[in-house]
C-alpha cells in the first residue's frame, strides 16, 4: 500500500504516513462517508473554524500573532477562510438581490440634488454586483 500523497510505501496497520503525515483513507467514497466527513470538518466542536471565527470576533490579535508565530493547526487557513466567507456574502448578496432590493433604495438620503436617485441607484447596484472583486482588492489594505 502506498501513501496517496507521497507515495511512500505503508504497512497495511498504519492509519497515518510516516513521512508527510497524511491519513490513510480506506474507505470509498459514499454519501455516508461525504456526510461524516463534512459533519466533522464542519460541525465539530473541536473546529479550527468555529475557533478561528470565535477568535477572530473576540481575541483579534491572538488570531493574528499566532499565525505569523507559525500556529497552524489550531486555526484555519486565512486564504481558506477568505474563501468561505466571500461564498457566504456572496449567497447572502444573491437572496438580497432576489428577495429585499427594493428595501435598498438610498436616494431619499439625497433630496433636492439634481440626478441623486440615479447616482445613488447605479452605486447600490455596481457595489452588488462586484462585491467580491471589491473585497479582493481589498486584501492588501486588511493585510
Amino acid at each position: 500500500m502506498n501513501c496517496k500523497n507521497c507515495h511512500t510505501d505503508l504497512s497495511e496497520k498504519d492509519s497515518y504516513c510516516n513521512r508527510c503525515g497524511g491519513k490513510e483513507i480506506r474507505n470509498r467514497l459514499s454519501a455516508k462517508n461525504l456526510f461524516e466527513y463534512i459533519s466533522e470538518t464542519f460541525l465539530n466542536y473541536d473546529n479550527a473554524l468555529v475557533l478561528t471565527f470565535i477568535h477572530l470576533v473576540s481575541k483579534l490579535d491572538v488570531v493574528i500573532s499566532s499565525f505569523i508565530l507559525g500556529v497552524r493547526k489550531k486555526y484555519i487557513n486565512p486564504i481558506s477562510f477568505f474563501g468561505l466567507s466571500l461564498t457566504f456574502s456572496g449567497i447572502s448578496l444573491f437572496i438580497i438581490k432576489k428577495f429585499y432590493l427594493e428595501y435598498l433604495d438610498f436616494s431619499n438620503l439625497l433630496n433636492g440634488i439634481k440626478g441623486s436617485q440615479e447616482i445613488m441607484s447605479s452605486t447600490s447596484r455596481s457595489i452588488l454586483e462586484y462585491n467580491s472583486l471589491f473585497y479582493f482588492l481589498l486584501i492588501p489594505f486588511f493585510a
